[in-house]
């Protein structure tokens, strides 16, 4: 006879059920950013009292200060499981906590202990750069991550705005990082004065998409919740926004004429702004090979990482010199745009016949982080199509002639 342990088999039968069961799905992490007063905390409210979106929402405040420091963050992650103060339990079901330690860990555990929850706001601080929040939820698949960066939504304050712009640079940080922006208390406004606003805010962020609001009611929310800001498939709208901002330099208009209210696109031609941030928009007809666009772009984006460790060390010697002070150095904040790629070895399936690959790469950058993936399949390149690589660089004292002469160096011209 063969003895069989049927609380050991149990076990184990219940572990195998585990195992096949399929993982939970992604949990977007929207970031809601803007300058203090411009209406962050009445947004949250109106979205955890709609019964439209559905969702159960974890709603964590960000009490950072004046700006996130990624390596302390870093430093920290996983050192304290107590990370949640002030849970708030709402009727709806959606969680409201304030973070005191590390964000990652503090919402990887948060989703352990809570399977329910199925989406995650974060409100920065109003005087936060939401750069280095955005690029700790960049995550790369192969960490198996459930967070997902949906977007950074930035709440600009229409009748403020001018002054918070002239007086910080937090302001437009929070303008160049966004992907969706809400134009706030508009009713307080004139038509002249919001003609400013948004001819300000294209100035800083030349392809953004713009709502206007009142008491930061949106009327359709799955334009801030859910709208895979990062998703291959916004391929054709990155590149519409960027083919209408190129024709902007040709054909001015003012902001009555972009798409009908309450959305607008910003196509100023504008390149700089007073507080030194603004944009380059670089479009050049041709191919790029993808390995020197990387190089390229880790060069802008880290500027200093070929110094051998003498130099590093000297400069880490020296007395420092605070972000503030240091502002007329150039720093890029986000990059977007569509290339047209010669075909990499590894990827000749998707080769033509002329070596080009048929895919269209779209190009992000937030911070310090960038990726370059190809679109889904139904936005390739039509074989007749004339192949033109478009990006726009948003970012502080942007050298131009620079930026243009290394985007050229990209391109190879195959006999």
């Amino acid at each position: 006879p063969i003895l069989v342990n049927l609380q050991a088999a149990k076990v184990v039968e219940q572990q195998e059920e585990t195992d096949v069961r399929e993982p939970p799905p992604p949990c977007p992490v929207t970031i809601l950013s803007g300058f203090l007063g411009s209406g962050k905390t009445t947004l949250i409210q109106f979205i955890l009292q709609s019964p439209d979106h559905g969702k159960r929402i974890a709603v964590i405040e960000n009490e950072f200060g004046e700006g996130l420091s990624v390596e302390s963050i870093i430093a920290r992650d996983g050192a304290n499981q107590d990370n949640l103060t002030d849970l708030i339990e709402l009727p709806n079901g959606c969680i409201c906590c304030t973070v005191k330690d590390s964000l990652v860990a503090t919402l990887e555990n948060l989703l352990e202990k809570r399977r329910n929850i199925d989406y995650i706001l974060i409100e920065a601080s109003g005087m936060a750069n939401p750069g280095p929040i955005a690029s700790l939820f960049w995550l790369d698949e192969a960490l198996e991550s459930r967070l997902r960066l949906d977007g950074v939504v930035t709440l600009v304050d229409a009748y403020h705005i001018q002054q918070q712009l002239a007086e910080t640079q937090e302001a437009a940080q929070q303008i160049a990082y966004a992907d969706r922006i809400l134009l706030n208390k508009v009713d307080l406004i004139n038509e002249e004065q919001e003609k400013i606003a948004l001819t300000s805010i294209c100035a800083i962020h030349p392809t953004v998409s713009i709502q206007k609001t009142t008491y930061s009611k949106v009327p359709d929310l799955d334009w801030i919740l859910d709208a895979n800001c990062y998703d291959a498939d916004r391929a054709k709208e990155v590149d519409q926004a960027l083919t209408e901002y190129e024709r902007a330099h040709d054909h001015s208009h003012d902001h009555d004429s972009c798409s009908g209210p309450p959305y607008h696109t910003c196509l100023s031609p504008a390149h700089v702004h007073t507080s030194a941030v603004g944009t380059v928009a670089l479009v050049e007809q041709g191919s790029v090979d993808l390995s020197l666009v990387n190089k390229w772009i880790a060069s802008i984006l880290w500027p200093n990482q070929d110094e051998d460790d003498a130099i590093l060390r000297a400069r880490l010697e020296e007395d420092f010199v605070p972000e503030q002070e240091t502002y007329n150095e150039m720093k890029l904040f986000r990059i977007k745009g569509i290339l047209s790629c010669h075909a990499q070895d590894e990827d000749s399936q998707y080769a033509d016949d002329n070596g080009l690959d048929t895919r269209r790469f779209i190009v992000q950058a937030v911070h310090d982080l960038w990726e370059i993936h190809p679109a889904s399949e139904d936005l390739q390149w039509d074989p007749v199509e004339a192949r033109t690589c478009k990006l726009v660089l948003i970012g502080r004292f942007l050298r131009q002639d620079d930026l243009r002469s290394g985007f050229k160096s990209c391109f190879v011209y195959k006999k």
